[in-house]
């Protein structure tokens, strides 16, 4: 009864074991996958972003003695336990470095959107963010007779579907 798509599909490759250990319980996170998942929250749900950057905090040891204990933005320490644990759950939780390097994206994909016009008219031609543009929503067809689903970035039904991918290099071969 789970639709196919391709994120437990392509497990296969390793072993039937593994499609179905993604399909019913999904994989652990790459930092590809990470970072993806920081670009797409900064393009489209900018208010999931939050920014994680250490901090001080007052520890007493077993003697009673108080020391301030500095963190720094690495997501590791109490700190870091206790600033996680207060965010959404589906916050999506970015160091300084990482915040620079989303947005950045982010602006780029809204520039570039901005700057697409019909050569023909003048008039413009948004990608992500046009009036018609369904973004984040849930399709689900059947083929062959089997389920499947995917949630494409963003689509204008009839016309196109878009999913972003984050990559070095846009060359095939890579």
């Amino acid at each position: 009864a789970v639709p196919v798509r391709w994120s437990w599909l392509s497990r296969f490759a390793q072993s039937a074991a593994h499609a179905r250990h993604a399909a019913l319980r999904g994989k652990d996170p790459t930092p590809a996958m990470k970072l993806g998942t920081a670009v797409h929250a900064a393009v489209f749900e900018p208010h999931r972003l939050v920014l994680y950057a250490g901090g001080e905090k007052a520890v007493i040891d077993k003697k009673g003695k108080t020391t301030v204990k500095t963190y720094t933005d690495v997501k590791q320490g109490a700190m870091w336990d206790a600033f996680k644990a207060a965010q959404a759950p589906d916050a999506v939780i970015v160091n300084a470095k990482e915040h620079a390097k989303v947005t950045a994206i982010a602006e780029s994909l809204r520039r570039a959107d901005a700057a697409r016009v019909d050569r023909e008219t003048g008039e413009p031609l948004p990608l992500l963010f046009g009036p018609d543009v369904i973004r984040e929503q849930r399709i689900a067809w059947t083929r062959n007779g089997r389920l499947c689903a995917s949630i494409p970035d963003a689509r204008n039904p009839g016309r196109w579907i878009a999913d972003l991918k984050l990559v070095r290099s846009a060359k095939p071969e890579r």
